[in-house]
């Protein structure tokens, strides 16, 4: 093997050696790979700003998307009054956040203040570049908490009268072509034309600030459980139903709690007995007199990002970065590949294609076996039963249904069980639920 002289080397020199010799040219997760090398550098975004002024001129790609942003900040409404102050804040900050909510947004990297409006919400950066989010060009929005979030130890404010709680992300992903097609006739939902710095968005993923929970009663030396049982985020209930007031989304927001500082379901609305958390491989680690496992998510990769799947009842959300899998969108899983001696198992999913032809498939490796059981039951009490509904669903409404939410497609679902210590395979027949065949093997 030739040895690369990074010194002296070419970009398309260094491309082609990671590709060839890193990842068996596999353009994907080299890409993948790389754009995580140019997120290490410093001051990215400034680069990136520089870069972008420099190539003024060139084309006009984008500006007129950018003048429509700024006529849509004009149509969203007056401004709303957010629940404030936040109490973490120090006195400038709440000051400067009576204008907006201060947020870091990771989908694109920059810090933002986050305005709420009747019809829309507006974020604007510290160089005054303004995205508009006007209720059309969104599909979902999606509140869940970092993983790393769900393993700390709850803490309360010196005085002892709230817990200090992190803030959860915020996930907005926007229409595209693609879901204007899947309407009934063709008239579908106004794709989204939402541009930042000459970058059409797909998505945006933010991270809401740390805040206090509602007050508590004085406890002395409260355990963990007493801390989550007494804890109330008001602010973020607040701010979650203003958001989804302002971009008029009556089903399609989803909000996944961190089980530290609630006692809710955190897998969307689970059925039955799965209605709380079950995944278990992630027992905190060193903080495991803190937590034992029970958590909304496993740990696993997606190519070569190490992250943690979210197993909805609205389908699997992917973090970090952030990835979304509606429902309707699944035409078929299968999980629990691997030998029966081996501690990891993997999920394969295929996504629907176009017509007859085979769509996307998206590998989840190095799942901790012991999932394999809240993964089956996550399987049958949660995704197929939701399918089914919405099969039920599309059956009873009419022409103007709307189809953003469930597929329109009409199949038979296999769901199969394949016990390690029972080699007779076991089959579910569940009738047209609009995707293909589901398997757990």
């Amino acid at each position: 093997m030739v040895l690369l002289d990074l010194l002296s080397a070419t970009p398309k020199e260094v491309a082609d050696y990671i590709l060839e010799h890193r990842f068996q040219n596999d353009a994907s997760n080299a890409a993948t790979f790389l754009l995580e090398v140019i997120d290490e550098l410093g001051d990215v975004e400034e680069i990136a700003r520089q870069l972008m002024q420099q190539g003024d001129g060139d084309d006009g790609d984008g500006d007129g998307d950018e003048d429509a942003q700024t006529s849509d900040s004009e149509n969203i409404g007056s401004k709303i009054d957010l629940p404030l102050p936040i109490p973490t804040m120090g006195e400038g900050d709440a000051k400067t956040a009576k204008e907006g909510l201060l947020v870091s947004a990771s989908t694109p990297r920059t810090k933002m203040t986050l305005t709420i409006h009747q019809h829309g919400i507006v974020l604007t950066s510290p160089k005054d570049e303004i995205i508009t989010i006007t209720p059309s060009a969104v599909k979902y929005v999606i509140f869940f908490p970092k993983h790393e979030d769900c393993v700390k130890t709850a803490r309360t404010t010196k005085d002892g009268s709230n817990i200090v709680i992190p803030g959860s992300q915020m996930l907005v992903i926007l229409k595209t072509s693609d879901d204007e097609s899947e309407q009934d006739g063709g008239a579908g939902p106004s794709t989204s034309d939402i541009v930042f710095r000459k970058k059409k968005l797909h998505q945006i993923c933010l991270a809401l600030p740390q805040h206090h929970s509602d007050k508590i009663s004085s406890m002395d030396q409260p355990s963990q459980d007493q801390l989550k049982n007494a804890c109330i985020d008001g602010f973020e209930n607040k701010l979650v139903n203003l958001i989804s007031s302002s971009l008029e989304l009556k089903h399609g927001v989803f909000r996944i709690f961190n089980p530290k500082y609630s006692n809710l379901a955190t897998t969307s609305t689970m059925n039955s007995d799965s209605k709380k958390d079950i995944f278990q491989s992630d027992d905190g680690g060193s903080a495991k007199s803190v937590i034992s496992g029970k958590m909304p998510y496993i740990k696993c990769y997606s190519g070569v990002n190490d992250g943690v799947l979210y197993p909805m009842e609205e389908g699997l959300l992917f973090f970090k970065p952030p990835s979304f899998l509606y429902r309707s969108e699944l035409s078929s899983i299968a999980c629990g590949r691997g030998g029966g001696g081996s501690r990891f198992v993997d999920m394969a999913i295929v996504l629907d294609g176009e017509g007859d032809e085979p769509g996307k498939e998206i590998e989840f490796t190095n799942i901790d076996r012991e999932e394999l059981e809240g993964l089956n039951k996550y399987i049958h009490n949660s995704l197929v039963v939701a399918m089914a509904k919405d099969a039920a669903e599309q059956d009873s409404s009419d022409d103007g249904a709307d189809t953003r939410y469930f597929g329109a497609k009409r199949r038979r679902v296999c769901v199969a069980t394949d016990d390690d210590d029972d080699d007779e395979e076991e089959e579910e027949i569940v009738p047209e639920v609009p995707v293909g065949e589901l398997l757990f093997t």
